[in-house]
């Protein structure tokens, strides 16, 4: 490339410095506004030639400039951002789709959600489908007066081995809500309490 207008370069000025000359020798001013005019087009000629020989010889412009990009990173950077974009995508769901169940089920029930888990099938033709929800839930404390303090005492049963503190909750209403809601198979939700 820096050849190519090394050499247009150099064809430029050759052709001034010999019109120059050629203006110096001829004695006669009638000769010399032809010469000036003759000399301007053979400069437009070299200033345009090497356009025209793209136009004609049929260069690739492409090949040159797309000749040190390698086709293999170009689809690994595709890969890479279409699998965070997918990510990106699949948190977002999640996200908005725990706030919404959240919001629902403290709305209509008398639970706090302490937090929800929700899966999401990882490949096959339901990709993305909801694959479990694990909603875990705590009784309101209705609080008549700010100045009272509410103590809530635990029973504690020292030596029993079963886990009391999550109770698995089959209540109809809370998954047939979720199901009108959110159109979430009942067998899709496990919902827990402490």
């Amino acid at each position: 490339m820096i050849e190519f207008l090394r050499g247009w370069i150099i064809n430029i000025v050759i052709i001034s410095i010999l019109i120059t000359i050629l203006e110096a020798i001829i004695p006669n001013n009638s000769f010399k506004s032809y010469i000036k005019m003759v000399g301007g087009f053979l400069i437009i000629i070299a200033l345009i030639n090497p356009f025209i020989n793209l136009l004609t010889n049929n260069i690739n412009i492409d090949k040159g400039v797309f000749s040190s990009i390698d086709v293999n990173d170009i689809n690994y950077s595709k890969e890479k951002i279409n699998s965070s974009n997918e990510d990106q995508i699949e948190e977002l769901y999640i996200n908005n789709m725990s706030s919404a169940i959240k919001s629902s089920l403290e709305s209509k029930f008398s639970y706090t959600v302490d937090y929800i888990n929700i899966e999401l099938l990882e490949k096959g033709e339901f990709k993305g489908e909801i694959r479990k929800v694990t909603i875990n839930l705590n009784k309101k404390i209705e609080k008549k007066d700010k100045k009272q303090n509410n103590i809530v005492i635990k029973k504690v049963e020292i030596g029993n081995k079963e886990n009391k503190d999550q109770q698995i909750i089959n209540d109809k209403d809370l998954k047939e809500h979720l199901n009108k809601e959110f159109n979430i198979d009942h067998k899709k939700i496990y919902i827990t309490t402490d």
